[in-house]
Parts: C-alpha cells; sequence; structure tokens
C-alpha cells in the first residue's frame, strides 16, 4: 500500500480549494489571506507544471497559484 499518494482529482477544474497560508502577489499590497476559497479555472499548462488558474472569492481576476499553496477545501 503506498504511503505517499495525491489525489489529483481534488485538483481538477471545478474544484473548491483554499489557500494554506497567506499568498502574496507581485505587487506588494495584492494579498490573499490564509484559508482564502477559490474554484479552480484550469489546471497546468505549458511553463505552469505545477501550478493551476484559481479564481478566488472577492477578487476581480484570477490568480496562477503553485499547487504548493493550496489545499482541498473539504
Amino acid at each position: 500500500m503506498p504511503t505517499k499518494t495525491k489525489e489529483t482529482f481534488l485538483y481538477a477544474p471545478g474544484s473548491l480549494v483554499r489557500t494554506k497560508k497567506e499568498i502574496y502577489s507581485m505587487d506588494p499590497h495584492m494579498m490573499l489571506a490564509e484559508g482564502t476559497v477559490g474554484l479552480i479555472l484550469s489546471g497546468p499548462k505549458e511553463n505552469y507544471n505545477h501550478h493551476c488558474q484559481v479564481h478566488f472569492t472577492g477578487l476581480e481576476e484570477p490568480w496562477w497559484v503553485s499547487y504548493s499553496e493550496i489545499e482541498p477545501c473539504l
């Protein structure tokens, strides 16, 4: 039985996620608080292999975030 598995379907487009900790944008005034909920819009793309595009609540534009910065919102 494997001990280190990832449930990739939890990070498919349409899945609800939340931030594990504060996430800062390139603009130092833009920050997402820990626990901010969002909806995954798209998965990895060329040059963004470990990222997904997420539309977080309260924001007008989606963000590209690393899978290590989010967790499933169950």
